[in-house]
């Protein structure tokens, strides 16, 4: 399931703009255009290489360990956590992100606790997609690789693959991405995020393709990669891994869904909402898949289906019954506190073995409203803080 190692770099290494000669008619133009979204671009379908299997380390949470990484990641790094359903039970039913990318998945983080794969030439063609965009570039990580240069994540890519430890820490991140606009293009918006980087960023030699340090302090390396039209964003500790992206592969081509999740330890995520997600859930995958625009007097929305694995039948059993409490006490406080206006599907959990699955169905008002309360709570947070000391506020 992993890559194959590069035995090194050959003596007489290309001058870096030799890799950007891909006859892009518009190299020329370094910069990025500002129309709406694009077609779908040519086909990525690439191999159907499934990538690694669905066993994988104990869903640890890797939270602000010191050394998540070693020497080098492992390449080809399970994906998620071990599923040992026994003779004639019941497994998962959900893809994992990194079977539905493919090839990409073969380079990992050490913890990959979260893992997200968007297929942005299907979310491109909803009438969402703009949104969708518009949430990912306000996202302070995104922003800072690639913020100012014109680059849409959306419009500009047709796969986002993007894991790690947890995604309140960018500095662990390992990022995929399969790009449709020239290579050139694509370099000019790396030389962009070089130059606003402190100290400015430069490109990398000893590599087989285009490497450059960026970000504060030179601690992102973003690889480029002209034969698949790919860019990874990686971390600096993570540089041992560079050299294997030599055998990296396409993404595989998207399927029906067009956002797929998948965490471990869930309940980590889910504090301070609210609403109990039991601790002996191991992981929990989520697939958003586009409904068909004639369905609903909504209009096309999105089909929403969820997976968890507990830690026996029993346990699976009782929490499904508490989870089904919880939301239907919750679809009723969204219905009370909206005046009747908003309301939500409803949803029955089921207990299958040890995996608890449910699904339903927003409307595309519904996740307008989720992005815009996720926007929200985002500039909410980029907010100074009042500083607070016993008994009284500071400024």
């Amino acid at each position: 399931g992993g890559l194959v190692l590069d035995g090194g770099v050959a003596d007489d290494e290309p001058d870096i703009d030799d890799f950007f000669d891909d006859d892009d008619e518009d190299d020329e133009d370094d910069e990025l255009p500002d129309a709406g979204p694009q077609d779908a671009g040519p086909d990525d379908a690439g191999p159907d290489d499934a990538g690694p299997s669905d066993a994988g380390p104990s869903p640890n949470d890797a939270g602000d360990e010191d050394d998540v990484y070693d020497d080098e990641l492992d390449a080809g790094a399970p994906a998620v956590a071990s599923v040992d359903a026994g003779a004639g039970k019941p497994g998962p039913k959900l893809s994992t992100p990194y079977a539905a990318a493919g090839g990409p998945a073969a380079v990992t983080p050490k913890h990959p606790n979260v893992v997200v794969l968007l297929a942005a030439d299907q979310i491109r063609k909803q009438s969402l997609g703009k949104m969708f965009g518009e949430l990912l570039v306000s996202i302070p990580q995104w922003s800072e690789v690639i913020g100012g240069t014109g680059v849409d994540p959306i419009r500009d890519f047709d796969h986002v693959l993007i894991s790690g430890p947890q995604f309140r820490d960018p500095s662990h991140i390992i990022a995929a991405m399969a790009y449709n606009v020239p290579t050139g293009r694509m370099r000019s918006a790396v030389s962009k995020s070089m130059a606003r980087s402190k100290p400015p960023g430069r490109w990398l030699e000893g590599y087989p393709f285009p490497v450059a340090s960026l970000g504060k302090d030179g601690y992102r390396r973003a690889a480029l990669l002209p034969r698949h039209k790919q860019l990874w964003l990686l971390p600096s500790a993570a540089e041992g891994q560079i050299k294997k992206l030599t055998s990296a592969k396409p993404f595989k081509k998207s399927g029906k869904a067009s956002i797929v999740l998948h965490m471990v330890t869930p309940w980590r995520a889910f504090r301070g909402t609210g609403f109990p997600v039991p601790k002996t859930l191991s992981w929990m995958r989520l697939e958003m898949t586009p409904r068909p625009s004639g369905e609903g007097p909504a209009g096309a929305g999105y089909e929403v289906t969820v997976e968890a694995e507990d830690e026996s039948e029993e346990t699976a059993a009782d929490n499904a019954e508490l989870v089904q409490a919880a939301f239907d006490a919750l679809v009723l406080a969204v219905r009370a506190k909206s005046l009747g206006v908003v309301k939500i599907q409803p949803a029955t959990f089921v207990s299958s073995g040890k995996y608890i699955r449910a699904s339903t169905r927003f409307s595309r008002l519904q996740v307008r409203m989720i992005l815009w309360q996720i926007q929200t709570s985002m500039d909410e947070r980029r907010k100074p803080r009042t500083k607070r000391r016993r008994g009284r506020k500071t400024q």
